[in-house]
């Protein structure tokens, strides 16, 4: 509803929707999955500036988990879809060959 053009309340909508984002922040606590939520909640709503900050703290995490549950990780991982988001807004500024060098990085098998 809060990405609709004309909608009665989008501004409310959207601080709404961020609250509950951040509260959801407070109680998962700081982990790749709520970044990610944050940037793609973000993205969603046209603020790439602060969009690509919570992808680029997704992508600083490391690629495997301290304990080492590698079934775990795979499914949970999310270092593809957050560089792919993030080269979707590269591409979108015309910054090619970044959004290029992520994908390479960090899409590629």
């Amino acid at each position: 509803m809060a990405c609709q053009k004309f909608q009665y309340g989008r501004n409310a909508s959207i601080m709404q929707a961020f609250l509950f984002l951040y509260q959801y922040e407070g109680l998962r606590g700081k982990c790749q999955e709520t970044d990610y939520n944050m940037g793609r909640s973000y993205h969603q709503i046209g603020l790439v500036n602060f969009a690509s900050h919570y992808y680029h703290k997704v992508l600083n995490y490391p690629m495997v988990e301290e304990n080492n549950n590698e079934k775990f990780w795979d499914k949970n991982n999310l270092h593809r879809e957050a560089a792919f988001n993030l080269s979707l807004i590269y591409r979108a500024s015309g910054n090619n060959q970044v959004a290029r060098d992520l994908l390479q990085k960090y899409c590629t098998l």
